[in-house]
């Protein structure tokens, strides 16, 4: 093994967060493609089970520092701070991949000293990386904004297929989503943090004034307990069912008629690309990098402000759904954003630098 053929990836921590899901993926393609891959994590123990493709998986230690070759690509805010030491070191080759648009994607969850920190900090660091790799043609825009001058580079997120041997949906879901179909209601789908930058309360508000739709919503967080108050309140038909934390969402959204997003900010969600991945069609909100994704092929945005085009955009892809529709979006995830295609996007722009 060449050094040349080292690639070190350094993530927060070893759990199913986005910037994690996108390090593994590239990671475990790096390996399909013959290069050795080593996993660095900064806290936490691992919590996943899918890592068996990858070299090593271990905590990062600083002497990494001088002893790495080939590629480092980091992923995340602390990642990125790390990584900004390795650009002392000749051997290295080092990436970072941008999974938001800082600063405003930190205002949701920090103060406004902590977020002008973090960007100078952040900002200061990326100036030395030789790759800053933008996931759409929407983040190059924002970072052109902020980085005048400074190189972008351009790799869309991909996406894995889901394990044959996922867990089947509980039988009380499954059940739900009989008696949705039964009254004759469009099946909504969705998945992600349950989170104010996710705007998944106004989501349940706006489903609960369309009796044609249903939402069956996976994923925690701290919007779980307002969410469970107002359905108390008004979902008197059971309209809308809570299903938790879902590890594998392929057989979750084989149920659906469509994905449904509301977010206020998003990088590039990977939940539209195992839905493609599915045949599934995403119905996103009207922010930037969801537009973008429309154009592509993946589905129809919506008004996240007023919802007032929610009901007839989930009615006009629920009408659309069909063997052939379905096989278009499969054919978009695997021509361009499934591992193998995917990752060769990383691959031609690091042999360039290596």
């Amino acid at each position: 093994m060449t050094q040349s053929r080292r690639y070190t990836l350094i993530v927060p921590r070893v759990d199913r967060t986005g910037p994690t899901n996108v390090a593994v993926d590239i990671g475990c393609a790096a390996s399909a493609q013959g290069w050795q891959v080593t996993l660095l994590y900064l806290s936490g123990q691992p919590s996943r089970d899918d890592l068996g493709a990858i070299h090593e998986v271990r905590r990062f230690r600083f002497a990494d520092v001088f002893r790495t070759r080939g590629v480092v690509h980091s992923h995340g805010l602390r990642p990125d701070l790390v990584a900004w030491l390795f650009t002392w070191n000749p051997r290295c080759v080092v990436a970072s991949t941008l999974h938001g648009h800082f600063p405003g994607h930190l205002a949701f969850d920090y103060t406004p000293c902590k977020v002008k920190l973090a960007w100078w900090v952040w900002s200061t660091a990326l100036a030395r990386f030789n790759h800053r790799v933008c996931i759409s043609q929407t983040m190059i825009r924002h970072y052109r904004r902020q980085f005048p001058g400074m190189t972008l580079d351009l790799a869309y997120n991909f996406r894995a297929d889901g394990s044959p041997d996922a867990e089947a949906p509980r039988p009380e879901v499954v059940e739900w989503v009989e008696q949705q179909r039964v009254a004759g209601r469009i099946v909504l789908l969705f998945a992600g943090s349950l989170s104010a930058r996710k705007n998944v309360f106004a989501l349940v508000q706006a489903v609960l004034k369309l009796p044609h739709v249903a939402l069956l919503i996976c994923g925690e967080g701290g919007e779980r307990a307002r969410i469970t108050g107002l359905l108390q309140d008004q979902d008197e038909g059971g309209r809308c069912y809570l299903a938790g934390h879902v590890a594998d969402l392929r057989a979750f959204l084989r149920m659906a008629d469509a994905l449904v997003l509301a977010s206020h900010a998003e990088g590039l969600p990977l939940v539209v690309l195992e839905a493609a991945s599915e045949g599934v069609p995403s119905l996103m909100s009207n922010v930037a990098v969801h537009r973008e994704l429309a154009r592509l092929g993946f589905g129809a945005t919506f008004d996240r402000h007023t919802f007032s085009d929610l009901g007839s955009q989930a009615a006009a892809l629920a009408r659309d759904r069909s063997r052939t529709s379905d096989a278009r979006r499969f054919q978009l995830w695997k021509g361009a954003f499934s591992p193998q295609n995917g990752f060769a996007q990383y691959e031609q722009l690091f042999s360039k630098s290596l």
